[in-house]
C-alpha cells in the first residue's frame, strides 16, 4: 500500500475511527474491538491474520478506497471516485480531472489543494505543519484565526462544511446541507445549496453565479460573475472578492486576519463593533438588511424572504430594493447602483443611482456616497465611526440627538420626513407599484414615478396608469386622445398622435386633423397609394387603375322620368353592386320589397309604396342580382327596370 498520499490528518482520522486500540510493545499483538483477531507485525515478527477488517470508517471528508482513506476531491489517483486516475499532466480539481486548478485551489504535484487550510501544503506546496499545529489562512499556527474552527489539523468554516457542520465531526446526512452551522434540508440566510454546502454564489469562485460555475485561472467571482477584477466596492484577495470593511479574514487588507475574540469593524480589528453595526461572531454586520442576521445575530430569513428594516419579509420597505435576499439602497450601493447587479467599476462611486467618479450631494467614502452629517460609520468625515451607543448628529458623534431630530437606533433622524421612521421610529412607509414611498409631516404617502399616475384614486394598486402610452390618459388622467378619421389614435411620450390608417385609406395631405382622408381603393388621384393618379380613360377599381369601358344606351323617357344606366349605377362613387342597396338592387322610385328575386317571381314597388307581384308578366324582360364580389367591370347587357304610376315597366340596357 502506498501511504505517501495519506496526510497526517487522514492518518489521525483512521486512528480515531479504529479506537479504542491498545498499543503494546514491538512484536506484540494489537487488540481492537472489531475486525477479527491478529495484529501488526512487530520488529522481526509477522502480522497476525485479520485485524484490520473492522476499520472501514475514514471519518468526515475522506473516502475509503481499498485500504487507504483518500480525499477524492484532490487525489489524482482517485479523482471524484475510487480508482478514477487522472492522466499524466492532469490535476484533480474539485473531484474532476483537469489541466488546471480552479475554485481558488493551487496545483501541488497532481493535486489541487487549498493552501489556506491544508496542513500538508500550508501557504505553499510542500509546507507541512508540525504535530500540534494547524493550517490557518495559509500559516502554520497553534490556533485558528479569522472565524474558523480547528478540526484535526485543519481550520474549517463550521457554518458551511457538511463534514464539520456546527462542530468538528458533525456530518450532515445524505440529502442534507450545512446552512449556518446546522444540518438542514434547505439553505437560509441568503445562501444557495451547492451539493451539501450552502454557499454565497455572489463571491464563491467555485460556484460563481451558479453551482459548479468555476472561475478559471486568475479570474475572481465578483457579484456572481467571473472577472479579472473585483467591482462593487469589494477587493480581490486571491480568487475571492471580499468586503475588507467587515471580513475578519481580510480586515482592511487581504490577509489581515483578526485574532480570536476580535471582530472586523470598518476595516479594523477590534473588540467591539462601531458605525452602527452589530457584532455577530467575528463579523460586524448591519442587522437591518443582513438575511443571515436579520434584526439580531443568528436570525436567518428563510428561502424566498429578504431582510428589510431588521425583519424578514417578502418585500423590501423604506425605499429599498430587493436584490437577491437583501434589501439595498440602489441610490448609493456600488454593488447595486441604480438596479440589482449593476456594479460600479473600480474607482467609481454610486451617486444618486448612477456610477460616477465623484459624488453629487454627498461625500465620497471608498466607493460609496454618504451623508457625513448623519452616517454613524462616517460621521463628519470618511472612516470616522461613532462608538457603540453613540449617534451621529450634524457630523459629530454624540450620546443624544439635537436639532429636532429623534434617535432611532444609533441614527438621528427627522421623523417628519424619514420614510423608514415616519412619525415614529420603525414606522416604515410601504411602497406601491410605480411609486416611491415618502414621508411628509410624519405621514406616509406615495409619489408617482415619472410617467405614471393614479387615475383610479385607489392606493392599493399604486400609480396604475402609464401616461406616456395610454390613449385614455395621455400625459394626464382623463386626457383621452381623439380618434382620427379612418385611423387609430396613439399616445407616445405623453403626446397624442395618429396611428396607422385603416385598410384602404391613407393620409395623403399629411394633415392628421382630417385623419386618413383618401380612399385608395377608388380614388382616381390616389389609387392604391398616395399620388398614384389614373390616366384619362382609366378608373380606380380596388386600388388599381383599369380601363373604363362603361357606356350607356337605350335611354327613354316615361312620364318625365329619364332612366339610364347612370341612374342605376353612380359611376363616380360606387365600385361594387352591393354598394347600391342592401342585396344589390336599385329602385329609383320605390322601396325594396323583397330580399331575393327569381326568374319565376319578381317583386317591385311603385311610387305609392305598393308592392306588385308581376310573376310571369311579359313586360318584365330580365333582372340582375349583385353579389359582394361583383364589380361594375363585369356588368354587360343587363336589364334593370323601374315601375311608373301606371304599373308599366321601362327596361334599360347597359352596354360596353
Amino acid at each position: 500500500m502506498n501511504i505517501s498520499r495519506i496526510s497526517t490528518i487522514h492518518v489521525a482520522r483512521i486512528l480515531l475511527a479504529l479506537a479504542p486500540i491498545t498499543l503494546v510493545a514491538c512484536g506484540d499483538s494489537v487488540t481492537q474491538t472489531s475486525g477479527g483477531t491478529g495484529g501488526f507485525a512487530g520488529q522481526g515478527g509477522a502480522a497476525g491474520s485479520g485485524g484490520m477488517g473492522g476499520g472501514s470508517d475514514c471519518g468526515p471528508g475522506v473516502t475509503l478506497c481499498g485500504e487507504a482513506c483518500v480525499d477524492t476531491m484532490h487525489d489524482p489517483a482517485n479523482c471524484g471516485s475510487c480508482g478514477n486516475a487522472c492522466a499524466p499532466g492532469e490535476v484533480c480539481s474539485m473531484g474532476t480531472c483537469s489541466f488546471q486548478c480552479n475554485g481558488g485551489t493551487t496545483q501541488c504535484g497532481q493535486s489541487c489543494v487549498n493552501t489556506a487550510s491544508d496542513p500538508n501544503n500550508c501557504g505553499a506546496c510542500g509546507t507541512t505543519c508540525s504535530a500540534g499545529e494547524v493550517c490557518s489562512m495559509g500559516t502554520c499556527s497553534f490556533q485558528c484565526n479569522g472565524g474558523t474552527t480547528q478540526c484535526g489539523q485543519s481550520c474549517v468554516d463550521t457554518a458551511s462544511d457538511p463534514n464539520n457542520c456546527g462542530a468538528c465531526g458533525t456530518t450532515c446526512n445524505a440529502g442534507e446541507v450545512c446552512s449556518m452551522g446546522t444540518c438542514s434540508f434547505q439553505c437560509n440566510g441568503g445562501t444557495t445549496q451547492c451539493g451539501q454546502s450552502c454557499v454565497d454564489i455572489v463571491n464563491d469562485s467555485a460556484n460563481c453565479g451558479a453551482c459548479g460555475n468555476v472561475c478559471a485561472g486568475d479570474n475572481v467571482c465578483s457579484n456572481g460573475t467571473c472577472a479579472l477584477q473585483c467591482s462593487g466596492g469589494t477587493t480581490k484577495c486571491g480568487q475571492t472578492c471580499v468586503d475588507t470593511t467587515n471580513d475578519p479574514l481580510n480586515c482592511g487588507a487581504c490577509g489581515a486576519v483578526c485574532a480570536p475574540g476580535e471582530v472586523c469593524s470598518l476595516g479594523a480589528c477590534g473588540l467591539q463593533c462601531s458605525g452602527g453595526t452589530t457584532k455577530c461572531g467575528n463579523s460586524c454586520v448591519n442587522t437591518m438588511n443582513d438575511p443571515a442576521n436579520c434584526g439580531a445575530c443568528g436570525t436567518m430569513c428563510g428561502a424566498g424572504t429578504v431582510c428589510s428594516m431588521g425583519a424578514c419579509a417578502l418585500q423590501c420597505n423604506g425605499g429599498s430594493t430587493k436584490c437577491a435576499n437583501a434589501c439595498v439602497d440602489t441610490m448609493n450601493d456600488p454593488a447595486h447602483c441604480g438596479g440589482c447587479g449593476v456594479a460600479c467599476a473600480p474607482g467609481e462611486v454610486c451617486s444618486l443611482g448612477a456610477c460616477s467618479v465623484q459624488c453629487s450631494g454627498g461625500t465620497k467614502c471608498g466607493q460609496t456616497c454618504v451623508d457625513t452629517m448623519h452616517d454613524p460609520a462616517n460621521c463628519g468625515g470618511c472612516g470616522t465611526a461613532c462608538l457603540a451607543g453613540q449617534v451621529c448628529v450634524n457630523g459629530a458623534c454624540s450620546l443624544q440627538c439635537s436639532g429636532g431630530t429623534t434617535q432611532c437606533g444609533n441614527m438621528c433622524t427627522n421623523t417628519s420626513f424619514d420614510p423608514a421612521n415616519c412619525g415614529m421610529c420603525g414606522n416604515v412607509c410601504q411602497g406601491a407599484p410605480n411609486s416611491s414611498a415618502v414621508c411628509a409631516a410624519g405621514t406616509c404617502s406615495a409619489v408617482c414615478q415619472s410617467g405614471y399616475d393614479d387615475c383610479n384614486m385607489n392606493a392599493a394598486d399604486g400609480c396604475e396608469v402609464d401616461t406616456q402610452s395610454n390613449t385614455s390618459h395621455c400625459g394626464a388622467c382623463g386626457n383621452a386622445c381623439p380618434v382620427p378619421a379612418n385611423a387609430s389614435a396613439t399616445c407616445t411620450g405623453s403626446a397624442c398622435g395618429m396611428g396607422s390608417c385603416d385598410p384602404g385609406f391613407a393620409d395623403c395631405n399629411n394633415n392628421p386633423a382630417d385623419g386618413c382622408e383618401a380612399n385608395t381603393t377608388n380614388s382616381a388621384t390616389n389609387c392604391g397609394m398616395c399620388g398614384n393618379q389614373c390616366s384619362a380613360g382609366n378608373a380606380c377599381v380596388n386600388g388599381a387603375c383599369v380601363p373604363s369601358q362603361f357606356t350607356f344606351a337605350n335611354s327613354q323617357v316615361i312620364d318625365g322620368l329619364t332612366v339610364t344606366c347612370s341612374s342605376v349605377v353612380n359611376t363616380a362613387t360606387y365600385t361594387q353592386c352591393n354598394d347600391l342597396l342592401a342585396g344589390g338592387r336599385y329602385f329609383p322610385n320605390g322601396i325594396n320589397c323583397g330580399p331575393f328575386w327569381s326568374n319565376a317571381n319578381s317583386a317591385y314597388s311603385d311610387t305609392h309604396g305598393f308592392c306588385q307581384s308581376l310573376t310571369g308578366s311579359p313586360n318584365i324582360e330580365a333582372y340582375y342580382t349583385c353579389s359582394a364580389t361583383t364589380t361594375r367591370a363585369t356588368w354587360f347587357n343587363h336589364v334593370w327596370g323601374t315601375v311608373d304610376d301606371n304599373g308599366y315597366t321601362q327596361h334599360v340596357r347597359c352596354y360596353y
